[in-house]
C-alpha cells in the first residue's frame, strides 16, 4: 500500500530516507517501505502449507455437525491456504463445530506476554469463538480464552488477543476454531509473537533490517534497536533507543538538506534525530532547549538555551517538520516550512565506520524521546519553496 498525500515529495538528489508509514501502517497494515516491526512467529505452518485433511481434528457436539477442509487463502495477506470451519448442523443453539488445528502446536513459557493473531471471515454475519487449548484428552482440556470476535459476513476481519501465560510451561497448545451456527469461518494467516501488541502477518520471521526500507533501496536499516508504540510505529524512549543507518550517507564540506517529521516528548537538552556526530560531527537535534544543527568542526549551532527569535509553540504531542540544510557555507534550519534561525560553517563532515544513527548520535547518548516518522538525506540544498512544497505535503497527513 502506499501513501499519497497533497502534493509531491520532493526527491531529487535523495540519498537516504525512510518512512514509517505514519496513517496508514498499523498493527496489521504494511506498506512499501515500512514492514512493520522484527517479529518471529511461533506458528510451525501457519498458512497450512503441509496441511492435508489429516492434520487436524474436527468434532461437533450438541447434535451438530460439521468438518473442515482447506481451500487456496484468499485472505488480504495471501499465501498458501485458509482453513474452512465448515458447521452443517441445521439443529437450533447449543452446540457448535470446533477444530484444533493440529498444525500449529506451541509451547508456552511461564510469565511471559503473548499476542496470537489471525485473518477470519464467515459467510454469515455472527460473532465467534477462537481459543487457544492444551489438548490432554477427554474433559480434561486446559483453555486459554480469545474471547469472542464480531464478524460481518463476507468480510475478512484481523482478530488479536493477548494473554500473560501462567499456567507453567507447555508443550501441547493449539489454535481452536469454534463455529456454533450453519455456516463457514474462514481462518488465515495464524500468527503467536512474544508482546503485547500484535504486528503484521509473517510465515517465518521479519529481521531488523528487513523492517524499514530506505526509500533509495541501497542502504540496509537496522531497527532492532528500536522501541514500538501499540500502534506499531517506531517509538524512541529516550535512553538508548536507536536506529543503525549504515556509514557515509553524508561527508566533506558539500551542501546538504535533511529532512525529518516527528513528535518529541522528551525534556532533555539535546534529543539527537540524525547523526554521526562523535565520529562524523554532524549532529540534527531537538529538545525544548535547543533546537538545530551541529557541525562541531567549528562549533556552529543554529539554536541558543533558551532559544531566541520567534518561534512556533510546540507541546510534547505536536508533530513537527524540520529541516536542517548547508548552502554553500551558510546553515539554515527551518520549523514547519519557515525558516527559524541561519548560521554559517564550512567545518568538514567526516567520515566514519561508526553508523549514522536516527534516535541517538553515534556514541548513542543524547537520546530522542518519542516518534521520528520521517527522515531524508538530500546531498544538495533544497530551495524555500521546495521546503514548502514538502511541508505542505506532510501538512494533512501529519496535522501539522
Amino acid at each position: 500500500m502506499g501513501i499519497a498525500r497533497g502534493p509531491n515529495l520532493i526527491k531529487d538528489n535523495l540519498v537516504f530516507g525512510y518512512d514509517t508509514g505514519y496513517g496508514v501502517a498499523d498493527v496489521f497494515t504494511t506498506t512499501r517501505f515500512y514492514k512493520g516491526k522484527p517479529v518471529d512467529n511461533m506458528a510451525t505452518d501457519p498458512t497450512f502449507l503441509n496441511s492435508t485433511a489429516g492434520t487436524f481434528s474436527s468434532q461437533a457436539w450438541g447434535g451438530d455437525t460439521g468438518n473442515g477442509e482447506f481451500a487456496t487463502n484468499t485472505s488480504p495477506e495471501g499465501g498458501g491456504l485458509m482453513y474452512i470451519n465448515n458447521n452443517t448442523s441445521t439443529a437450533a443453539g447449543g452446540g457448535g463445530n470446533y477444530n484444533d488445528l493440529d498444525v500449529n502446536n506451541w509451547t508456552l513459557t511461564n510469565g511471559v506476554t503473548y499476542t496470537r493473531s489471525w485473518w477470519a471471515k464467515s459467510n454469515i454475519t455472527q460473532t465467534i469463538n477462537g481459543h487457544m487449548l492444551s489438548v490432554n484428552g477427554g474433559g480434561n482440556n486446559t483453555y486459554i480464552l480469545g474471547g469472542t470476535t464480531d464478524l460481518v459476513a463476507g468480510e475478512w476481519k484481523r482478530v488479536s488477543h493477548t494473554f500473560t501465560y501462567t499456567l507453567g510451561t507447555s508443550t501441547n497448545w493449539r489454535f481452536r476454531s469454534i463455529n456454533y451456527n450453519q455456516s463457514k469461518v474462514y481462518i488465515a494467516n495464524i500468527q503467536l509473537e512474544v508482546g503485547s501488541n500484535a504486528s503484521p502477518f509473517t510465515a517465518t520471521s521479519r529481521s531488523g533490517t528487513a523492517s524499514l526500507i530506505d526509500l533509495t533501496r541501497t542502504r540496509n536499516i537496522d531497527i532492532s534497536g528500536a522501541g514500538f508504540d501499540s500502534t506499531g510505529q517506531i517509538e524512541f524512549d529516550g535512553t538508548n533507543d536507536s536506529i543503525s543507518c549504515g556509514t557515509g550517507i553524508l561527508s566533506g564540506t558539500g551542501d546538504f538538506t535533511v529532512e525529518a517529521v516527528f513528535k518529541y516528548a522528551g525534556t532533555g537538552n539535546a534529543g539527537t534525530i540524525f547523526a554521526n556526530y562523535q565520529t562524523g560531527n554532524l549532529q540534527m537535534f531537538y529538545s525544548p532547549r535547543f533546537i538545530g544543527l551541529y557541525l562541531a568542526n567549528s562549533s556552529t549551532y543554529l539554536g541558543s538555551s533558551p532559544w531566541s527569535g520567534t518561534l512556533p509553540e510546540f507541546t510534547n504531542t505536536d508533530n513537527v517538520y524540520m529541516v536542517t540544510q548547508r548552502e554553500g557555507t551558510v546553515t539554515r534550519v527551518y520549523l514547519n516550512g519557515v525558516l527559524a534561525k541561519t548560521g554559517s560553517s564550512s567545518s568538514t563532515i567526516g567520515t566514519s565506520s561508526a553508523s549514522f544513527r536516527i534516535g541517538s548520535n553515534t556514541n548513542q547518548t543524547e537520546d530522542f524521546q518519542g516518534n521520528i516518522y520521517v527522515v531524508k538525506a538530500h546531498d544538495r540544498a533544497l530551495t524555500l519553496a521546495e521546503i514548502k512544497q514538502n511541508y505542505n505535503a506532510y501538512k494533512n497527513r501529519f496535522n501539522l
